[in-house]
């Protein structure tokens, strides 16, 4: 194995954080070593009294932490209030008394052969935090995601995989996608998977990462959107402008008119 990948808040809990508790780094570091493999550990860190982080902390196959991803995307009402000061009168908003630090941009991870992106939770069912990795460099993505806030019924875990599986074809590049609560699977480049593990299933889930390739969207992004819109609109409007003709269908009517009355006329 060459890499490990623990899903988002996996350590348990902020006061687990392997930043700033060193029992818990000091246990993942011998993890690593033992094994032979980086691992990327996902961890909520507690910053000041009224702010945290949620981030993708990465050790190398020496048990050394190499740096870290922080979730640019917090969850609204989940891992921030917007214009918290209109909604304090809410009770259940105690429930998120803390706001979410926004992390810089993509961060990659060097695997060997494997450069590694990640995004962090609903993160992945956006394609520009996944293209920010796929253009820095990196040739594989981890999704790694949580999914305790639904119950082990419930269909998002199915569904959040079939975002994470047009990430992966939109871009040309294998995803790791781990789940705490969730289903976790491995998706090749071209979007397809084998097997996922079972909700709240705990298990170890073994795979290979394939080769990526590049796609026209991991080249070229958004803009082929934009262009295409502009292109709509246009067509819109010289559409409208040649049936809205107004000129050629008046003249007509009154050519129409003038031969009527010559007719009667003669």
């Amino acid at each position: 194995v060459e890499l490990v990948v623990w899903p988002e808040s996996s350590t348990g809990s902020t006061n687990a954080d392997p930043v700033l508790n060193d029992e818990v780094r000091i246990a993942i570091a011998e993890q690593a070593r033992r094994i032979g493999a980086a691992i990327l550990v996902g961890g909520d860190r507690i910053v000041g009294q009224d702010e945290f982080v949620n981030a993708n902390v990465f050790f190398d196959a020496e048990g050394d932490i190499e740096g870290e991803y922080r979730k640019q995307h917090p969850v609204p009402f989940g891992e921030y209030i917007p214009a918290r000061p209109l909604f304090e009168w809410i009770p259940a908003l105690d429930q998120v008394p803390r706001d979410m630090i926004t992390g810089d941009g993509p961060v990659v991870f060097d695997v060997g052969a494997i450069q590694l992106g990640s995004v962090i939770s609903w993160e992945g069912g956006f394609s520009r935090y996944a293209l920010q990795h796929r253009r820095a460099g990196a040739n594989a993505l981890a999704v790694t995601t949580n999914k305790a806030s639904y119950g082990a019924d419930a269909p998002t875990s199915g569904q959040f995989i079939g975002m994470t599986r047009m990430r992966a074809v939109e871009l040309g590049i294998p995803v790791v996608h781990a789940a705490v609560t969730g289903k976790s699977t491995i998706i090749d480049y071209q979007g397809s998977f084998d097997s996922t593990t079972e909700t709240g299933e705990s298990v170890v889930f073994y795979g290979d990462i394939g080769l990526s390739t590049s796609t026209i969207y991991s080249t070229i992004g958004d803009s082929f959107l934009f262009v295409a819109a502009l292109v709509g609109l246009f067509m819109v409007w010289r559409y409208r402008s040649l049936v809205g003709s107004g000129p050629m269908r008046s003249g007509s009517s009154s050519m129409k008119s003038n031969m009527d009355v010559g007719n009667q006329e003669d």
